[in-house]
C-alpha cells in the first residue's frame, strides 16, 4: 500500500523528503498538555462535588490561563504587558483568594464518612489551577512553533493524539477493567466532545495569531453557563464566595482581554 505525501505542504517532511523530527515536539507538546487540561479539570470537577462546591464555579479558574499566558508571553516572545492587563490580574488574584477562602469554610464533617471537605476544596482549587496552566504551556509550543508547522494542523494532530491516548484509556478501563458504561454515556461523551474540539481549534487560531493573554481570556465566557446549568439543572446552589469568585473572574478576564478597547473608546468620546 503507499502512501501519498505532498512534501511542500507537509509539517513532517521536507520538500527533499527529509523528516522533520523537530515538529514531534510540538506536536507531543499539544496532544499530551491536553490530556493533562482535561484530566485536571476532571478532577477538579469530582473534588469539588465531594467538598460541595458548585462545579460550575471551578471554570472560572480556567481564566487563569490569561494570567500565566502574559507572564509566560513576556519573558519568551516580549508580548508588552500594560496597566491595564495588570489591573486584570490582580483581580484574578482576588477571584482565586474568595474561592480559596470559599474552600476554607467548607464544614469539617466531610462526606459522612469523617473526610474534611476543607481537604476536597483544596484538592479542587489546585487541580482548577494546574487545568489552565497547561492550557499556557500548550500556547507555548503554539506560539513557537507556527512557522515551521501549520497553527491549524498543529490544533487537529494534537487532538487526534488525544484522542487516541483517552482511547487506549477507556479500552483499559471499560474492556479490561469493570467499569461500565450505556449508550447515554457515549452519546454524552461524543456531543461534548465536538465542543471541546471546536473550542480547543478556536483558541489555538486566536493564540497564533493574536495576543495570547486577551485570546485565552476569551474562553473564560464557559464558567458562566457551567455555573448556570449546575446551578438551575443539577440544584447544586453558590455560596456567596462563589458567587463573588465568578464576578471577580470574569471581570479580570473581560479586563485583560477587552481593557484597552474600552479605554480607547471613553478616551474617543470625550477627545
Amino acid at each position: 500500500m503507499g502512501t501519498y505525501v505532498n512534501y511542500n505542504k507537509s509539517n513532517f517532511y521536507t520538500p527533499d523528503g527529509q523528516f522533520k523530527r523537530y515538529n514531534i515536539i510540538p506536536l507531543l507538546g499539544n496532544g499530551l498538555t491536553n490530556l493533562v487540561n482535561l484530566s485536571a479539570l476532571t478532577f477538579a470537577y469530582k473534588y469539588a462535588l465531594f467538598a460541595g462546591i458548585n462545579q460550575g464555579v471551578i471554570l472560572t479558574l480556567n481564566s487563569l490561563a490569561s494570567v500565566y499566558n502574559i507572564f509566560i508571553f513576556y519573558f519568551m516572545f516580549k508580548e508588552r504587558v500594560n496597566k491595564i492587563q495588570i489591573t486584570g490580574i490582580l483581580i484574578m488574584l482576588c477571584c482565586v483568594c474568595l474561592l480559596s477562602l470559599n474552600g476554607g469554610s467548607r464544614k469539617a464533617t466531610g462526606d459522612g464518612e469523617g473526610v474534611d471537605q476543607r481537604y476536597y476544596a483544596t484538592l479542587s482549587i489546585l487541580c482548577g489551577m494546574i487545568s489552565p496552566l497547561a492550557l499556557s504551556i500548550k500556547h507555548i509550543f503554539i506560539r513557537y512553533y507556527k512557522k515551521g508547522y501549520n497553527t491549524w494542523d498543529m490544533a487537529i494532530d494534537g487532538l487526534i493524539l488525544e484522542y487516541l491516548l483517552y482511547a487506549l484509556m477507556a479500552f483499559y478501563a471499560f474492556v479490561i477493567g469493570d467499569y461500565l458504561f450505556t449508550m447515554g454515556n457515549l452519546l454524552m461523551g461524543a456531543v461534548a466532545s465536538v465542543f471541546i474540539i471546536t473550542g480547543k481549534i478556536a483558541i489555538a487560531m486566536a493564540v497564533s495569531y493574536g495576543i495570547a493573554g486577551p485570546a485565552a481570556s476569551l474562553s473564560s465566557t464557559q464558567a458562566i453557563y457551567a455555573t448556570l446549568l449546575t446551578t438551575f439543572v443539577s440544584n447544586q446552589p453558590m455560596s456567596g464566595y462563589e458567587i463573588g469568585g465568578v464576578i471577580l473572574g470574569l471581570s479580570g478576564a473581560s479586563v485583560i482581554s477587552m481593557g484597552d478597547i474600552i479605554i480607547n473608546k471613553v478616551k474617543s468620546l470625550f477627545s
